[in-house]
């Protein structure tokens, strides 16, 4: 049997949730406008298509998003 290895998507699937504009701006305090121009910049993770009209952030990304602003505001340990 050949050994696959999992990818970091597949391995983190269980887990995964997705989190539209609304859930996005209460978790990290940020506004929309905000949100899309960090985007834009690629200090914010991009949204995923979901829908043909529909779009929102992987929770896991915003979640490690706002560890690494904690890491850089306090300083790496």
């Amino acid at each position: 049997m050949k050994n696959n290895p999992v990818s970091p998507i597949a391995a983190q699937a269980a887990s995964l949730r997705f989190l539209r504009l609304p859930q996005v701006r209460e978790k990290t305090g940020k506004s929309a406008s905000t949100i899309y121009r960090e985007v834009q910049l690629g200090r914010f993770p991009k949204p995923v298509k979901i829908g043909p009209n529909t779009s929102a952030w992987l929770e896991h990304e915003i979640e490690q998003h706002m560890r690494e602003i904690v890491e850089k505001s306090r300083g790496a340990a």
